[in-house]
């Protein structure tokens, strides 16, 4: 009984019943890195099914830049599945190498272009730094990406950038009509985005009432307290 058993074990785990080609499937990928997915797949394939590492194969594919999560399941006797969640691009800035960094709302840079990706909110300081696919920006660019994310569409359509430096001490907005938004320190800004919207909605209603300029130059908005200023 124990050498029929061994031999059967022996023979599920050899490569009669490994990973084939044919029969791994992926899903979920549109930036992943093609050829870092490969080599997890090439890795996959020829490895018998019941020996599989899929966590290791997971921890891989979840180091490549746009993957945030990644599922791994292998099935006897010759498949495997690749499930992957990509991160969302959300904001850029340019590195001093005048190379475009896009970032999701944690500061990952997701990838590095040559050419400014304008769909992105863009992100301006005086202290950008270059870096590459995968490794995170730095506190104050993070924190710029994640407003950049939580801006309501009223206000997106008026934002121009997003200026901030490197260490968070000092944020603002700059909207196309000029105006400045100061946020301060780059902490509690969805506090400071409510406070945000709650200005331009009194501001907008007293232009319609005829109680301000419906033509003005640009304004300065200070929400980085709760005791809010226009100027």
């Amino acid at each position: 009984v124990v050498v029929v058993v061994v031999s059967l074990l022996a023979t599920l785990g050899s490569g009669l019943f490994a990973v084939q080609a044919e029969h791994v499937s992926v899903t979920g990928n549109v930036y992943t890195d093609p050829d870092a997915l490969q080599a997890v797949i090439d890795d996959l394939v020829g490895t018998p099914t019941l020996l599989a590492d899929t966590t290791e194969a997971e921890r891989r594919l979840e180091e490549i830049a746009w993957v945030a999560a990644a599922k791994v399941t292998v099935r006897f006797p010759h498949s495997a599945s690749i499930e992957i969640r990509e991160r969302q691009a959300i904001a850029t800035y340019r590195g001093p190498d005048q190379r475009y960094r896009v970032l999701d709302r944690d500061g990952r840079v997701l990838d590095v272009l040559d050419k400014w990706p304008f769909a992105y909110v863009v992100i301006d300081g005086p202290d950008p730094v270059d870096l590459d696919a995968g490794q995170f920006a730095p506190f104050g660019y993070a924190a710029a990406a994640e407003l950049a994310k939580n801006l309501t569409p009223g206000v997106r359509a008026q934002l121009d950038r997003i200026g901030v430096t490197a260490d968070g001490a000092s944020l603002a907005l700059r909207l196309d009509d000029g105006t400045e938004v100061r946020f301060g320190v780059a902490r509690n800004l969805l506090d400071k985005l409510v406070r945000l919207e709650t200005v331009l909605d009194r501001i907008a209603a007293e232009r319609e009432a005829g109680e301000r300029p419906a033509e003005e130059g640009p304004l300065v908005i200070d929400v980085s307290t709760r005791e809010t200023t226009v100027g």
